[in-house]
């Protein structure tokens, strides 16, 4: 349920690849190497700031990235600033609003068991030719 609360608290924020690649960043870790593990455990941070009330609107509060970059560095052994953590953030938050796109469309469905986005290839086919004629 809170889960559920959380992909809607933050479903409004704009996360489009194009946009991650011009937001300069001071991370030292530029290069890392993210893990499963890695990229479940911002979401966790972020989700225990929203249950704390550290979220006003859209926006998390500054004392909430502070202490967000603390605990990942720590946990990870990263030199990443707010701006490196947010960056992975919004294209985590890419990632998922691709997920939901296919999901909401029909023929598409979510494999549990190896963690992706399943159809038959001629699901596949018909919705490839549709972005084709898009862009």
């Amino acid at each position: 349920m809170a889960r559920e609360n959380f992909e809607d608290d933050i479903i409004h924020i704009k996360t489009a690849e194009e946009k991650e690649a011009r937001t300069s960043s001071n991370s030292e870790c530029l290069g890392t190497n993210w893990t499963p593990t890695m990229d479940c455990y911002p979401i966790e941070l972020l989700l225990d700031q929203v249950l704390r009330g550290n979220k006003i609107g859209h926006k998390f509060v500054s004392e909430a990235w502070i202490e967000m970059v603390r605990l990942f560095n720590a946990k990870f052994g990263c030199r990443h600033d707010k701006d490196g953590l947010r960056n992975r953030y919004k294209h985590l938050r890419g990632q998922y609003n691709d997920i939901k796109v296919l999901l909401d469309q029909s023929g598409f469905s979510w494999d549990e068991t190896g963690e992706m986005v399943t159809a038959e290839d001629y699901v596949w086919d018909s919705y490839t030719k549709i972005l084709t004629v898009k862009n």
